[in-house]
């Protein structure tokens, strides 16, 4: 009995250390053509793994969490990065999105 709590106990304790890297990913509602001053939605559920999500929108404005909000303020073509995040490992995506008036 006391050999298999123990082997019990030596699988969990195993089990709980190991973790799955995160993969980043990220969808736009307002797809990568954006239009000046126009709200748009960044949501990051299809990543996986990942307790921590950190947005660089490009333009000097950063954001964290799941789903984000933000507004380009001057046109261009911005370069947006999502950092997931799980114990110390991370991964990135990117996409660039166009803002015209």
């Amino acid at each position: 009995m006391k050999k298999t709590v123990f082997s019990i106990f030596i699988t969990a304790l195993l089990t709980a250390s190991c973790s799955t890297d995160p993969t980043a990913c990220f969808t736009i509602n307002k797809g990568k053509d954006v239009k000046l001053n126009e709200e748009v939605q960044f949501n990051a559920s299809c990543s996986e793994d990942a307790d921590t999500y950190n947005w660089n929108f490009g333009d000097g404005a950063t954001a964290s969490g799941v789903e984000v909000k933000h507004k380009y303020t001057t046109e261009g073509t911005y370069e947006v990065t999502l950092t997931a995040l799980n114990k110390g490992v991370s991964d990135q995506n990117k996409a660039k999105v166009i803002v015209t008036k």
